[in-house]
């Protein structure tokens, strides 16, 4: 057998490759990984060789002279074709041709391991993708991995056929080919998820345009299993060409990760500090905070790409956003240095190994993030922006990266090779210092020009030699460079999330129940505002349980700019004293100092939190206050009371050609339209405080029953003038929810008030919020004549607020 736990034995082996053992003398043989490349091989690796017979010649050397060199290396075993003839002392696998070996291996891995797969291309970031998600994946689940790209198809053989018995994630990149050698590779390895993590210049000169490079990258779709999913990237230049392509695959689901609140992974919050970025971001309904330890301007969007395809791994997200801030870049990505050198110190990023338009676009929009301290310089040393021969300098925009270089606050720039050419891209050409083809004649120059606090920037294309200036630095007598590594700033801000998700539609059943059982009559209860509400760009709200009660939670001002304000929404419900002390020690963490608030509180709670010990330091201001009405007492509208309701009755039973009728989705539209015109009159007088949730509402009352979200709409001459929404609060309590009516037509508010109240005469009261403060409001709601008024509360910590004494008057 195979004492390594790869997916076939010895004997498999030789069966699926119709291959031959020779010097398999006992019964264990032990490989680690299969490699067709000398260089990359490893003791106990199998190489798998070379040979003449090996399609695409050009590409694939024949390397049997290095058989001998391989078995000093400490190799376990070699796969050669059955016509070569060597003497070696380890097992020898004799196959008609090696390459179609290891293929045959390939495929019968990848169709017997239990990994899921993720299959990764792109023009730029596929390497780094790759091994941040095997980074925050790997102390949750075992994952196999190599570090080198796969280039060719006879690496992406051996990488999949070197995939373990335990391992639970396989992770392969793949470069960008021909459609066909694409689709070939994607169906071989059939993965669970497709990640396109760019679209670039690169390749230009092969597929000669824009489009047929994303119809080459987004063909990894092919293979991929039905059902799975396509990630791709929101806030990448040609992603509406990518989409549209990717529509083409219909088997898969398409997510996307990006800055927009509609993708499935969105941005939050991002702060650029301490040379790495500070990350609040929603991965489908989970909030994490994170710590980013790169300071390029697209390693944020990135990242969301990665904790995406985490969460699709069902991996704790949590807990993988925890490991991103010890993500190291690889050699392609760049790295920062601490340097002291000659008593001065300063600090060196090598971004020496690549290049291309795409990639110095993004160099320069995070170098203007990057402010050196006391008065330090951001020096730059550069080779062209592109390989002049791949035909990529067409697509330079001389205008672009003029501002591009202005904004990133470059004060001296040199520059080596070929860059002379494209010398335009330079508005001011005073901070160009010096300029040769070799940078040996400027290497002492740049450095005795630096002082203390600059920051020197190497940056070249994959041809470039500019990676031996970097070796030269190093290299320096007396020199001392440290990797500046990132600290874990965001820890605090995600443990506070944990156990917290986005409100879901779903969460109606169990949340009217605890809102029955703690008997709340708030309009904050009714749980279709909460999600209409929840269902705004500028926040979130977040939900959870613990010891049987709910635990509500609000993170608003969701800008990207300002970290998001983050607040307990109500009290556990029903009130558990540990759960809220839960709750405010989340709060304090994420605030960094014990501070915070409880935005709506009634007096129930309040008097639970004020009777104990633990909560004495937490203060309370009056909100609001609801009317709460009796819905029995409007079947007799008989008397001067309610003599207001029966003139609009009245009023109204005199037109014409009217109908009422149950909300339907066709009558979207036409409520939209009125609650436009509704919010044109009176947006001075309210600030379309409700706009936002009643466009919710009217968008997806469907997913309500109607005991939970009933609507009515009032019709003359077949057009809408007023539409309302009504539900269950609880068994006992209803809310009248939203209601909006032409202005024109004197009375409709009231009547459509009174026409839903008399249809929820099973509830004992019905609550309809406060007035907010608006004359024009309360007097409407004095009208219908309230039987209590029910007071609502504020509760801070770290303010000092005092109980207005009238705040317990009238309770409900």
């Amino acid at each position: 057998m195979v004492d390594n736990h790869l997916c076939f034995s010895a004997e498999d082996i030789a069966d699926i490759t119709g291959g031959t053992w020779e010097n398999l003398n006992d019964n264990t043989l032990i490989i680690k990984e299969f490699q067709n490349t000398y260089h990359y091989l490893k003791k106990g690796d199998c190489f798998v060789v070379r040979s003449d017979n090996w399609p695409n010649s050009s590409a694939y050397k024949n390397n049997e002279h290095l058989i001998n060199k391989a078995v000093k290396k400490g190799i376990s075993a070699i796969i050669v074709d059955e016509n070569l003839k060597i003497n070696v002392n380890i097992p020898v696998l004799k196959v008609e041709n090696s390459y179609f070996a290891i293929k045959k291996l390939a495929k019968y891995a990848s169709k017997n391991t239990q990994a899921k797969k993720v299959l990764i291309t792109g023009s730029y970031g596929k390497t780094g993708f790759k091994l941040n998600l095997n980074h925050i994946s790997k102390k949750q689940k075992s994952c196999y991995v190599r570090a080198n790209s796969a280039n060719y198809a006879a690496s992406t053989y051996c990488n999949t056929a070197s995939i373990k018995q335990d391992n639970e994630l396989f992770l392969l990149e793949l470069p960008v080919s021909k459609k066909e050698k694409i689709q070939r590779r994607s169906r071989l390895i059939n993965p669970d998820i497709g990640v396109i993590t760019s679209i670039g210049h690169e390749g230009i000169e092969r597929f000669k345009s824009i489009e047929a490079i994303i119809e080459n990258k987004l063909s990894i779709a092919y293979g991929i299993k039905k059902g799975g999913k396509l990630l791709l990237p929101h806030d990448d230049e040609h992603y509406l060409q990518i989409k549209k392509e990717a529509k083409k695959y219909r088997h898969v689901d398409i997510l996307t990760y990006g800055t927009p609140r509609r993708c499935n992974a969105n941005l939050l919050y991002k702060k650029f500090e301490d040379f790495g970025w500070n990350v609040i971001a929603k991965i489908e309904d989970r909030v994490v905070a994170y710590r980013v330890p790169f300071f390029e301007e697209y390693a944020v969007s990135t990242s969301l790409g990665v904790l995406l395809c985490a969460y699709h791994l069902g991996l704790d997200i949590h807990d993988a956003a925890n490991e991103y801030y010890s993500c190291e870049n690889f050699k392609s990505s760049g790295l920062f240095y601490k340097v002291n050198y000659k008593s001065k110190n300063f600090y060196l990023y090598d971004q020496s190994k690549r290049g291309g338009i795409e990639g110095y676009e993004n160099f320069f929009k995070t170098f203007s993030y990057i402010e050196p301290k006391n008065n330090g310089r951001k020096i730059l040393l550069t080779s062209e922006f592109v390989d002049y021969k791949d035909g990529e300098i067409a697509f330079i925009d001389t205008k672009k990266f003029q501002k591009l270089i202005k904004d990133s606050g470059i004060k001296t720039f040199y520059s080596v090779e070929k860059f002379s050419e494209h010398i335009n891209v330079l508005s001011d050409k005073s901070i160009w210092k010096n300029h040769s083809i070799d940078f040996n004649n400027i290497k002492d120059e740049i450095i005795d020009s630096i002082k203390d606090d600059d920051i020197l920037c190497v940056k070249g294309i994959f041809e470039s030699i500019l990676p031996k200036f970097i070796l030269y630095i190093k290299n320096l007598d007396g020199i001392k460079l440290t990797k500046v590594k990132s600290k874990n700033s965001m820890q605090d801000e995600n443990l506070s999330f944990r156990g917290l998700r986005a409100l879901h539609v779903d969460d109606l059943a169990t949340f009217k129940k605890y809102t029955h059982a703690a008997d709340k009559a708030s309009w904050i209860y009714y749980f279709p505002f909460l999600y209409f509400w929840s269902l705004s760009n500028s926040r979130e709200l977040l939900i959870g349980e613990q010891n049987s009660s709910i635990k509500l939670f609000l993170l608003r001002t969701l800008n990207g700019e300002k970290k998001p304000d983050f607040e307990m929404f109500i009290p556990p419900l029903p009130f558990n004293e540990t759960v809220l002390d839960n709750s405010l020690n989340a709060l304090y963490r994420y605030n960094k100092k014990q501070k915070a608030k409880i935005l709506w509180v009634d007096r129930d709670d309040l008097i639970k939190i004020k009777s104990s010990k633990k909560f004495d330091d937490i203060l309370f201001k009056l909100r609001d206050r609801e009317y709460i009405y009796n819905p029995k007492i409007y079947n007799d509208l008989s008397g001067q009371k309610l003599r207001n309701i029966r003139r609009a009755v009245a009023k109204i039973d005199t037109l014409e050609n009217v109908e009422i009728l149950e909300y339907s989705n066709k009558d979207k539209k036409e409520c939209l339209e009125l609650l436009d015109e509704w919010s044109i009159r009176q947006s001075s007088k309210y600030n379309n405080l409700d706009n936002r949730y009643t466009k919710m509402c009217l968008e997806y009352a469907h997913l309500f029953d109607k005991k939970d979200l009933l609507g009515l709409v009032f019709k003359i001459d077949s057009k809408i003038k007023s539409f309302h929404f009504a539900g269950e609060i609880t068994k006992n309590i209803g809310s009248l929810f939203v209601i909006k009516s032409d202005h024109n037509i004197n009375g409709l508010h009231i009547y459509m008030e009174y026409l839903m109240i008399i249809k929820m005469q099973n509830f004992n009261f019905l609550n309809a919020a406060s007035d907010m403060g608006h004359t024009g409001l309360k007097h409407n709601k004095q009208i219908l004549r309230p039987a209590k008024m029910l007071n609502m509360y504020k509760a801070y910590k770290d303010k000092k607020v005092t109980i207005q004494k009238e705040a317990f008057k009238d309770e409900f």
